[in-house]
This record gives structure tokens, sequence and C-alpha cells, in this order.
């Protein structure tokens, strides 16, 4: 992209002039509109992604406040990180 500003402009005022948004914010829509995707029309998701998504009700029967709420997987680096360096 060819930019007519002078070399002492401020990156903001940059993407605020050309309507464009910084990599980690764009990377962060991406998601947020995957997560939303997932969740209102599923049917517009390839199968893959569909189980990134969860509600807590249906990770575990407990009637708590949070049972709408997403529930949030963690990956088990550590073993991989055992399994990959074991001697």
């Amino acid at each position: 992209m060819v930019v007519t500003s002078g070399t002492r402009s401020h990156v903001p005022d940059l993407y605020f002039n050309y309507n464009t948004l910084p990599i980690t914010l764009l990377h962060e829509r991406q998601l947020l509109i995957l997560a939303h995707k997932i969740i209102y029309l599923p049917e517009t998701v390839p199968g893959v992604f569909i189980d990134y998504l969860s509600k807590n009700e249906s990770v575990h029967p407990h009637n708590t406040r949070t049972k709408e709420n997403m529930h949030l997987f963690r990956a088990n680096t550590a073993w991989v990180w055992i399994k990959v360096f074991e001697i």
C-alpha cells in the first residue's frame, strides 16, 4: 500500500485515515465473528469449527449461574512438552 503521509506520521492516525485496524484488533475481530457464527449461524460454519465453543451446561449437569456462559477449554501443553522432549 502506498502511503502519502510523511515518515513522522503517527501510526494510530494512519489506521484512522485508511479505515483499517491494527493486526491484533483485526485478529480479535475475526475471532469474534467466528464465535458469533458458531453460536447464531452454525450452518454457515464448517463442521470442524462447531466444537470450538460450547455452553457450560453441556460440560457438566450442575445448575449454576454460569451455565449459559461459554465454556473455555484449555490446552494441556505440559503433556506435549514432556512427550516431545522425553529421552
